[in-house]
């Protein structure tokens, strides 16, 4: 077929964040090209900004030239809206004829508000993209899964495009901008399933139905990309990589006996729920390769658990870290530490379950104690817009109207804690699985971890004794104790490890 088509992965505007760089090679435009091509179009441009260096003008020119008559942009998360508008005025004004359709995560979520906001663009694409960017394709008009303005110029959605529950049948994604993300000490992106079943309030992906592929359709892709480029890690993007219902241990295990039966070398990283996590099933899974799991455990508080119908509990959390503690693998997990109901003593209890957790994980990370986010078009920002009266501003640091002002205080000085530690857990991040390091990261987590606790449990009773005076002094009392004890630490340990800690803390 004739029709041009490009597909272009957005980006931030105006510098990369951590998401953008390791991540930056797009797994949805690579699935959208091979699946393109499958159905016969030929006429295809795959455009990455991060990977080729290009700003939004240049990445626009870069189509302008090709002169499509489709573009397909990628938009995953939200701070990536302001450079669809750039990108996409610039095309407009050039290709006056051109149909323009965002899709990803964020756009599916957030389609009103991008057809409102982002007057350049024509539609969106919600939900899985194949099918849907096909038939558009094919025809613009009433194309089941697309959301575009009527005639009135209000966005309306038109009925969701049926899911694809054979996952088999899409090719494995096109790779033409991986060599470069590897070359910047990227990553590889793969995907084991679609969806999910969980009801979190906070999530774009909020019982949308996992699908999971076939075993052996994943170790088939695995095998091509190990074969391809040895020795580079993957990551698996699932929410839940396990997946759903009574037979996803059986489907773990299966998966790393079949890389093991294979014989194939790979590193690779997943994340999933806590409920997920079983002793047998993940150390198969570490036979097989897996050196990072990353738990969305959010809160070890039940009051949070409940609120945003995580529907776990604090116990299981802790299980599911005593396992993975057990089996000595490197862990990050997500928390989220405050919303509009967060009390001191709640901070309290989370704080307590913290230490319980670094006891039993002692190759734990502690690196975030996030804000919840009601992002555009979850259940979680439909219920903030009925509590308050108006949507959120997810820009704005202080969305939430804490009952107890001495929360807001406490989030105030725990994130400047961070930020001044950052480029130290930077570092962590990124050598977390690194073969090197992990003589010494056992100690490096423990007194970072530590030393992070210390500090939250004193300015925790700081407050609790309302005694704001004594705060500031005691945070640079603090974050002097910490810089102190991080370089003690980087001077008894390994010569390459100590160099780029005492970097990390020079910087």
């Amino acid at each position: 077929m004739t029709l041009r088509i490009a597909l272009v992965r957005a980006t931030v505007l105006p510098g990369l964040l951590v998401e953008e760089e390791r991540l930056a090679d797009s797994l949805a435009c690579g699935y959208l090209h091979a699946w393109l091509e499958r159905v016969g179009y030929r006429a295809l441009l795959s455009v990455n900004p991060v990977l080729e260096n290009l700003d939004a003008d240049a990445a626009a020119d870069k189509v302008i030239a090709f002169a499509p008559a489709l573009v397909g942009v990628s938009v995953t998360f939200q701070w990536q809206s302001s450079w669809l508008a750039h990108f996409a005025s610039r095309v407009r004004v050039a290709l006056p004829a051109v149909h323009i359709v965002g899709g990803g995560i964020f756009a599916t979520s957030a389609w009103h508000r991008l057809l409102t906001d982002v007057t350049a663009i024509d539609s969106v694409c919600r939900h899985e993209g194949e099918v849907t960017l096909t038939a558009l394709a094919r025809c613009l008009t009433g194309v089941p899964g697309l959301a575009c303005r009527g005639a009135d110029g209000v966005p309306r959605a038109n009925r969701r495009q049926p899911r694809l529950t054979d996952l088999t049948v899409l090719p494995f994604p096109a790779r033409f901008h991986l060599p470069a993300q590897l070359a910047r000490g990227g990553v590889i992106q793969m995907e084991s399933g679609r969806g999910c079943n969980a009801h979190c309030t906070f999530c774009d992906m909020r019982r949308s139905g996992w699908i999971g592929r076939p075993v052996c359709h994943v170790v088939d892709e695995l095998e091509t990309l190990v074969t391809a480029w040895p020795g580079h890690p993957v990551w698996f993007v699932d929410s839940t990589f396990l997946g759903f219902g009574p037979r996803r241990f059986a489907r773990g295990q299966a998966l790393a006996r079949e890389i093991l039966r294979r014989g194939l070398s790979v590193r690779f990283v997943i994340e999933d729920r806590a409920e997920n996590v079983d002793h047998e099933t993940f150390a198969l899974l570490q036979q097989a390769g897996l050196v990072r799991v990353y738990l969305g455990i959010e809160s070890f508080a039940a009051g949070p658990l409940e609120r945003w119908q995580k529907h776990t509990t604090v116990a299981t959390n802790l299980q599911a870290l005593a396992i993975l503690g057990a089996l000595g693998l490197p862990t990050q997990i997500g928390l989220i530490l405050f919303d509009d109901t967060t009390s001191l003593d709640e901070i309290g209890v989370c704080l307590a379950g913290m230490r319980q957790a670094i006891a039993v994980a002692p190759m734990l990370h502690l690196y975030n104690l996030h804000q919840l986010i009601p992002y555009e078009g979850t259940y979680l920002a439909r219920q903030y817009q009925h509590r308050y009266g108006y949507p959120p501003d997810v820009h704005d640091v202080n969305l939430w109207r804490f009952t107890d002002p001495r929360v807001g205080i406490f989030r105030d000085r725990a994130w400047a804690y961070l930020e001044q530690i950052w480029p130290v857990t930077a570092v962590v991040f990124d050598q977390l699985d690194s073969s090197g390091w992990q003589a010494d990261l056992a100690a490096v987590l423990a007194v970072k971890n530590r030393l992070l606790l210390d500090f939250l449990e004193a300015l925790l009773v700081a407050l609790w004794r309302s005694e704001a005076a004594t705060v500031e002094v005691l945070c640079q009392h603090h974050l002097g104790r910490t810089r102190t004890a991080l370089r003690t630490l980087a001077d008894r340990t390994a010569p390459a490890v100590g160099k780029v800690l005492r970097a990390a803390l020079a910087g």
